[in-house]
């Protein structure tokens, strides 16, 4: 049970207060499409940044505060409490900082080596959720599951491009550091 389904948690407030409004089918569909879309654009927004001037805090910053001012008005549009209850707001405010970071590892990546191989080591994190669920929950990694995840992670290799050549190991560590961040905050939320 995660803390949003906790009783004890849910007790500070009233929980109908944290239960979804009825909203249409089709808004979620749409919101889903248009987040999936912005996520996707963002790396490579961001290096387009970066060659007129910007740096990684800077875009990591603008994109928090964005976030933020869209996350009120869609809140306050649906007539939901922004107010959490303390133990959901401070998973949330860990997960958040956690997140920024793993943010920010990947934007930093992107200024040494290509935005392809910045994309492709962000999502080496399926390779490491894998590993962690063996790791710590001892669940059975066969063959079947490994090599769906290195024949998805090779495949996405192909579809980037991503060529060999003289690469900064900044730019791999800060990569990988990004994928690893990826993989435990799926975890620690899931």
């Amino acid at each position: 049970m995660g803390p949003f389904e906790d009783p004890a948690v849910m007790s500070a407030q009233s929980p109908s207060a944290y239960r979804p409004a009825q909203q249409p089918q089709w808004l979620g569909i749409v919101l889903v499409l248009i987040g999936a879309a912005a996520y996707g654009i963002l790396v490579v927004a961001a290096k387009l940044n970066y060659e007129h001037g910007s740096d990684p805090v800077t875009v990591l910053f603008v994109r928090a505060i964005g976030f933020f001012v869209l996350l009120l008005i869609f809140r306050r549009a649906t007539g939901r409490p922004i107010a959490l209850p303390p133990t959901v707001r401070y998973l949330c405010l860990g997960l958040g900082v956690f997140l920024a970071f793993q943010t920010w590892c990947n934007y930093a990546a992107i200024t040494f080596i290509p935005v392809s191989l910045a994309i492709l080591l962000l999502y080496t994190y399926p390779i490491f959720v894998a590993l962690a669920t063996r790791l710590i929950e001892r669940e059975r990694l066969g063959p079947i599951k490994a090599g769906a995840v290195l024949a998805a992670f090779a495949g996405l290799a192909l579809s980037l491009q991503v060529h060999p050549g003289v690469l900064d190991p900044r730019g791999l560590g800060l990569g990988l550091m990004a994928g690893l961040g990826l993989a435990i905050t799926v975890m620690v939320s899931s």
